[in-house]
């Protein structure tokens, strides 16, 4: 899964968001660039959908993206 955030978004929200997906037990690869920050979201893909909803209605989330196939 991967969260996109709202251009500009604030550090606190980041860092709020990477939090939540910690607390679930998911690990967080953040990407910072010069627009846009990325997480990755990596773990087990029921607690990744359960926590979906809640990603995508937080502050300074533009959209969350299920992917759909094993990335390697």
């Amino acid at each position: 899964m991967i969260v996109v955030m709202e251009a500009g978004a604030q550090r606190e929200f980041i860092e709020a968001i990477v939090r939540k997906i910690q607390e679930a037990g998911l690990s967080a690869h953040l990407s910072e660039g010069v627009e846009r920050t990325v997480i990755g979201v990596v773990g087990d893909d029921r607690t990744k959908e359960i926590l979906r909803q809640s990603l995508e209605a937080s502050p300074g989330v533009e959209k969350v993206l299920t992917i759909l196939q094993p990335f390697k």
